[in-house]
């Protein structure tokens, strides 16, 4: 009896094609998943460990960096194999750490210049370049910055035996805001970004 290859999904097929495109020496090593969900497993190796995970309802989860123990889950998530592919790029050739994952890094991920950024938040281009290589910048200078990106910052606590978000009381000077996703963004004025 003859094995039977099993093809990649479509979405799974053009993130491998994306890849193959921009990196041709890449070489990931695709594996199918054992149960009837319809996962796929993707692995990367060399400089910086990889793995991405495609589920038929989910997406594109990247897991990297750290021993994953059941149930934990991936670091990031992406919903279209262009994004999660841009993403798996940068994420292998960042030069160090942090570049893989700061506020430059989200910047660039979504193609906007810092001008735009400046522009959308009404302040000049070097705040915006002081914000990228600050180590320690305030969570509503954050919010704002992301915010001018079309997304929204949630915040979350993890210990070894759980996690969970972050809610901010309605006193705190974050304000809730429910036509945003019922989440809480910081009350801040755009100006207050050039001190970061």
């Amino acid at each position: 009896m003859e094995s039977i290859v099993q093809l990649p999904p479509a979405e799974l097929a053009r993130f491998l094609s994306l890849l193959s495109e921009k990196r041709p020496t890449l070489k990931p090593r695709l594996e199918r998943g054992g149960d009837k969900l319809g996962n796929w497993w993707v692995d990367f190796s060399g400089r910086r460990e990889l793995t991405v995970e495609w589920r038929p309802t989910f997406g594109f989860g990247l897991s990297y960096g750290r021993q994953t123990s059941f149930g934990e889950g991936p670091e990031e998530i992406f919903r279209t194999p262009e994004r999660a592919a841009d993403r798996v790029l940068q994420f292998l050739i960042a030069t160090h750490e942090h570049a893989a994952g700061g506020l430059r890094c989200i910047r660039e991920l979504y193609g906007v210049s810092q001008d735009q950024i400046a522009k959308r938040l009404k302040i000049k281009q070097a705040a915006i370049s002081r914000l990228e290589g600050r180590t320690d910048p305030k969570i509503e200078t954050v919010a704002n910055f992301v915010r001018a990106l079309g997304g929204q910052v949630e915040f979350r606590v993890v210990f070894p035996d759980g996690q969970m978000p972050i809610h901010f009381s309605k006193s705190s000077n974050l304000k809730f805001r429910s036509d945003e996703s019922r989440s809480y963004h910081a009350k801040v004025k755009p100006a207050r970004l050039a001190r970061a």
